[in-house]
C-alpha cells in the first residue's frame, strides 16, 4: 500500500505551525501511520519530507523498515 503523507499549511492545505515544525510533523505522520495500524513501512521523503523521514527514523526506528530521501538540506547554523 502505497500513501501520500500531506503536510499542513503546504500546497493546498489549511492551517499553520507555531513553534517545532519539524517535531509536529514527526508527531502527525507517527499519529496518521498509527491511526492506519501500520507498524512498518518503507519511507520516502524529498526536501522538507525528507528531513522529516530522517528525524521520524532516529525517534521511531522500530517503525522505519527503510528510509530514501532526495534534495535535503545541510544544518545551516
Amino acid at each position: 500500500m502505497g500513501t501520500r503523507f500531506k503536510k499542513e499549511g503546504h500546497g493546498k492545505s489549511v492551517g499553520t505551525i507555531d513553534g517545532d515544525y519539524f517535531g509536529h510533523c514527526v508527531k502527525d505522520l507517527a499519529d496518521t501511520l498509527k491511526a492506519l495500524n501500520v507498524t512498518q513501512c518503507h519511507l520516502v521523503g524529498v526536501s522538507l519530507g525528507g528531513i522529516v523521514g530522517l528525524l521520524f527514523a532516529k525517534e521511531f526506528p522500530e517503525m522505519v523498515k527503510s528510509l530514501s530521501f532526495s534534495s535535503i538540506f545541510p544544518e545551516t547554523r
